[in-house]
């Protein structure tokens, strides 16, 4: 006979046998009062109320076979565990732990490694991870604009090619800056489970930014073979 156990969220977890129950009250990972939903037909109520599981003088006569379950009065899931060990925390509803990781100590394993994410996609990466330091690429990139649009009004061109050349060249250190110090920022977010998720989504960003330049480049190449044809095609 197997069981889910019902968080209060709504969430299933399992189904486990009894055996697998049992090892989970010892664990202190299923009180009584959890919820529990026998797999075969779908009957819920308590823990405490399903023969077969041992929780010592809190158990119930087993009610579960097919009487109307008693409401559940849920305890703190954070009680189970009494102090929770460190790198570890419980999850809402089912009180399970999991392991993780402290989001201000970066991973011997990504530290001093190049960020290709960063570099390629700036501010709008730093948003996704809550680097809020990337948005002075905004700052670089609207005062360059805004610094050749006077230039030009005035027809200064040689200030306008400075300013230009400036621009670029401050875009580009940042980016190379960023590159550096993306998987810091990145790990200090507090969003990846692991090392593993964190590679996984940082190379899909770097997919995306190899995509992104592959498309410009092959653009550019059209638009220089369209302007050169056009050229080709005027009255001399």
């Amino acid at each position: 006979m197997e069981f889910y156990v019902v968080g209060d969220n709504g969430d299933k977890y399992g189904p486990a046998d009894l055996a697998t129950l049992n090892q989970w009250i010892a664990d202190g990972r299923l009180l009584p009062n959890s919820k529990v939903e026998r797999s075969a037909d779908g009957i819920q109520g308590l823990a405490s109320q399903v023969p077969g599981l041992n929780f010592g003088p809190v158990s119930a006569p087993g009610n579960i076979m097919g009487d109307a379950p008693a409401q559940a009065s849920y305890a703190d899931p954070t009680a189970a565990y009494g102090a929770v060990p460190p790198g570890q925390f419980v999850e809402s509803g089912y009180p399970r732990a999991r392991n993780t990781y402290d989001p201000n100590v970066v991973p011997a394993e990504i530290m001093g490694r190049f960020n290709w994410g960063a570099f390629f996609w700036n501010w709008i990466w730093g948003l996704n991870h809550k680097a809020y330091i990337t948005l002075h690429m905004l700052t670089i990139t609207i005062t360059a604009y805004a610094l050749e649009a006077i230039a030009k009004g005035a027809k200064q061109a040689t200030v306008v090619s400075v300013i230009v050349g400036i621009g670029w060249i401050l875009q580009l250190a940042f980016s190379i800056y960023l590159g550096k110090v993306g998987n810091q920022l990145a790990w200090k977010s507090g969003r990846f489970e692991s090392v593993d998720h964190f590679n996984q989504v940082q190379r899909a960003w770097v997919a995306w930014g190899i995509g992104f330049c592959a498309c410009s480049v092959v653009g550019a190449i059209f638009a220089g073979v369209g302007l050169g044809a056009m050229a080709l095609a005027m009255p001399h």
